[in-house]
């Protein structure tokens, strides 16, 4: 793993992956799958995919940058966290699985060290990260076989080579165990003697540590440790539980912030489909404290654990902020206008983007970056071909049409292409304030991996400034 930079807005951080072709060339269905599905997932607490590039060796995958270390490496330093802090944990543990799960994604590898901190500071996100094991689960795909997972924390049904998304449920509880009492459940030197363990679900319920934690944490251990996985707490009915609602989060918000963001997300003016498209890239350019701030206005307008905003609790969070004026018909215009997919919700990256400040996004190299995404042949031109091609590589599966409608929405002068004057003014910017900083990525086919992007060997040094090893 390395650290990197954007080029073109060196403030930007990027986690990249570099993974060895030759050793994965049996198991290149396995890297598409996870692509696929972390293209799709758009939860704060679940870490951003960007971008894959390749040479002839190597595949180099961009993250989120995360500097926080893992939940491992904050139980070394504190040796076992309180119930007041695990309770903090789980409860967006159990949220980022209950999203999963309703997405029809199964994680199969829990643990604590896949569960990383945006940053080292006390107000750090909690990410989770590593999907290499993930997969779709809809039912006509159950039950799973593949025994998967790290030993210590596969549930019973698992080891037996049978099983659903309950098995994520399991893990959750080895989790709160282990952060509570600073060691595993079923623990032991051989593999096989742990699973025997688990197959029993005999844990160890005495000691020192154990007899000081409350009866509603033991319950609530003892719900997600059942052997019977029809019995198990699904992380939404975890979240129901009397030792997570014991103590809701504060919901301490800076009013004048979220009134500003909600007013930028009010003028928003986002009338052409690839106007939308570019402002989520613009998005991924944010630094964290901008990124804190509209995530404290998108947690505003949701109930407590929520990822996505609806028309009333839209509604309900302008009116809380003085805008009376706000009526029924603007909310639903306004849900259109932001709304990457048909439905009457927003997601949060497409809040992040359609809440930006206008200061922000019409930066002279934050536009030229965002236009050379999108022109990945170089050509100084954004093409229909060009188009197809990111957005399959963004996860975006879209008809021709529509991205042959894309282009004629914001062709103004009828070339079948956009330039950089043609980006700008789609954005309302005026482009001659924009100096045309050089950042170069390039394109190349291949064959291995489908819907990803292709990269000559040097595009991702200059795209993107890398580093020593992270």
């Amino acid at each position: 793993m390395r650290l990197a930079r954007l080029i073109g807005s060196r403030e930007q951080v990027f986690a990249v992956k570099t993974i060895n072709k030759k050793k994965i060339k049996k198991e290149s269905q396995l890297l598409k799958r996870e692509l696929t599905i972390l293209k799709n997932l758009d939860h704060p607490n679940i870490v951003k995919f960007y971008e894959v590039y390749q040479d002839e060796n190597f595949f180099h995958l961009v993250t989120e940058f995360c500097g926080g270390g893992d939940l491992v490496d904050r139980l070394i330093e504190k040796k076992r966290f309180t119930e007041e802090e695990t309770r903090m944990i789980m409860r967006k543990a159990f949220q980022t699985v209950h999203y999963l799960h309703k997405h029809g994604v199964v994680h199969r590898d829990l643990k604590l060290n896949n569960f990383l901190f945006s940053h080292r500071g006390d107000d750090a996100e909690l990410k989770l990260i590593d999907f290499g094991l993930a997969r779709y689960a809809e039912k006509e795909n159950l039950p799973l076989h593949s025994s998967v997972g790290t030993p210590m924390y596969v549930a019973p049904e698992v080891v037996k080579g049978k099983y659903d998304e309950k098995c994520d449920s399991w893990s959750l509880g080895v989790m709160m165990y282990i952060l509570l009492c600073g060691n595993p459940p079923f623990e032991d030197d051989s593999n096989q003697r742990i699973f025997k363990k688990i197959m029993r679900g005999k844990y160890n319920k005495s000691g020192s540590v154990w007899n000081t934690l409350s009866k509603s944490a033991k319950d609530l251990i003892s719900k997600l440790l059942a052997v019977n996985s029809s019995k198990r707490y699904t992380p939404q009915k975890a979240l129901k539980h009397p030792w997570i609602l014991e103590q809701q989060p504060s919901r301490e918000f800076n009013t004048k912030s979220v009134s500003k963001i909600l007013s930028n997300l009010r003028n928003c003016d986002l009338k052409y489909k690839f106007q939308k498209e570019v402002m989520t890239v613009i998005a991924s350019y944010l630094n964290p404290e901008q990124l804190k701030k509209i995530r404290n206005a998108f947690d505003y307008c949701v109930q407590a654990g929520s990822d996505e905003i609806t028309s009333s609790e839209l509604s309900k969070a302008f009116k809380s902020l003085g805008f009376q004026d706000i009526d029924d018909e603007e909310i639903k215009s306004l849900l259109e206008k932001v709304s990457l997919r048909k439905g009457a919700v927003i997601r949060y990256s497409e809040f992040i983007a359609a809440s930006m400040d206008y200061k922000f996004y019409s930066k002279q190299e934050i536009l030229w970056t965002a236009f050379k995404y999108f022109d990945i042949d170089d050509t100084k031109y954004i093409t229909l071909a060009n188009l197809r091609e990111v957005m399959a590589r963004r996860g975006r599966k879209l008809e021709d049409s529509e991205i042959d409608q894309m282009i004629q929405e914001v062709d103004f002068n009828n070339q079948g292409k956009l330039s950089f004057g043609d980006f700008c003014e789609m954005l309302g910017v005026n482009s001659r304030k924009s100096s045309q900083s050089t950042v170069i990525v390039a394109n190349e086919k291949d064959d291995l991996v489908t819907q990803i992007p292709n990269f000559r060997s040097q595009s991702i040094q200059t795209y993107l400034s890398l580093q020593s090893g992270q």
